[in-house]
């Protein structure tokens, strides 16, 4: 029929439904089918990922300090998340509609460069590679 579809997702995303604003189901690895006219859908990658990054900032003396790792994230709270990023899907492709899901790990790693320069602009650079430890920890 026209405008009906079946949707199958995987385990690892938390699916939302919501028709006329109202979230009508909702479950991880849901299958279900809809009248794309009148349902949005929101899907949540709940799986763990590993993010790597590198970037460069400045120690108390001056001294260019390159910070290399891995951040390690899973979102536990989709509620939460589906309120501050879009991970809407279109109805007919079942991608998403925005680029927020991409952009995540990005404003994640920003945030970890803010810690790093707020712990290593307060240390020389000796005592930058010292303290590896406790710039890891903050």
């Amino acid at each position: 029929m026209l405008g009906w579809k079946f949707a199958k997702f995987e385990p690892n995303l938390y699916v939302y439904v919501i028709k006329k604003g109202r979230v009508i189901k909702e479950g991880q690895g849901l299958s279900f089918r809809f009248y794309m006219p009148n349902t949005s859908i929101i899907s949540i990658p709940m799986e763990t990922k590993n993010v790597p990054f590198i970037f460069e900032e400045s120690s108390s003396d001056y001294q260019t300090i390159t910070i290399q790792g891995d951040l390690i994230y899973k979102i536990s709270d989709s509620k939460k998340i589906r309120d501050q990023v879009n991970f809407s899907i279109d109805a007919k492709s079942l991608l998403y509609l925005s680029e927020d899901p991409v952009k995540l790990e990005q404003r994640i790693i920003n945030m970890v460069k803010t810690l790093a320069k707020s712990e290593v602009s307060l240390l020389n650079l000796r005592d930058a590679i010292k303290s590896v430890e406790k710039i890891t920890t903050a």
